[in-house]
């Protein structure tokens, strides 16, 4: 199953999720009572946003609900501003959960930690964070104190403020800032894109 342009807003629980496997696409979830992204199995989550969702244990932008297990691939997200205690991305204590590999993300502003990796046990396949710029999560970049070594293939965590257009407004294209800062995950048409996170920004 896929969701294509999705927008959840203001809900109590969850924003987008599934159960089985599939993918989300261009979808932004925002003000959510839990996950912006939650319950997800074998899931892509491709160019989303999840902007101020998640409370406490419920987790933030991406994960922390009881069925977010198995592998995750994250690309091109902005995850930004999660509430009191929401991490960025959450990945739940579950021997389950495995290949998680996130790219290209922008993860800021989240009252939680950037990435938090809740003691998945060791005995499980590797788990990777590629290429993930990290502004300034208030618990800090990363918690993987139990599994050092299966994380930070080429992390680039920041201070630099990435410069949102209009973030109050769902409008997350960064500024000039980041872009030239930003880890060269992807170079399209030559050193004119160099963008992180779910909107993309070109130089005229």
């Amino acid at each position: 199953s896929a969701h294509l342009r999705c927008r959840a807003s203001s809900t109590s629980t969850q924003g987008v999720g599934f159960r089985l496997p599939g993918a989300i696409y261009f979808s932004i979830a925002h003000d959510c009572g839990g996950s912006g992204f939650g319950e997800i199995r074998a899931a892509q989550i491709h160019h989303s946003i999840a902007d101020s969702c998640g409370t406490g244990t419920a987790g933030g932008a991406f994960g922390g609900e009881t069925n977010n297990t198995n592998t995750h691939f994250g690309v091109f997200l902005t995850l930004y501003n999660q509430g009191t205690g929401g991490d960025g991305i959450r990945i739940p204590d579950d021997a389950d959960c495995q290949g998680q590999t996130y790219l290209g993300n922008i993860i800021a502003n989240n009252a939680g930690w950037g990435i938090n990796r809740q003691g998945v046990t060791l005995s499980g396949p590797s788990r990777t964070e590629a290429f993930n710029d990290i502004f300034s999560n208030a618990s800090g970049a990363r918690s993987n104190a139990e599994d050092p070594t299966a994380y930070d293939a080429a992390p680039t965590d920041l201070t630099l403020d990435p410069q949102f257009v209009d973030a109050a407004n769902q409008n997350f294209a960064i500024g000039a800032n980041l872009k030239d800062k930003a880890a060269q995950v992807f170079q399209v048409g030559g050193t004119s894109y160099l963008d992180m996170g779910a909107m993309q920004r070109q130089e005229s």
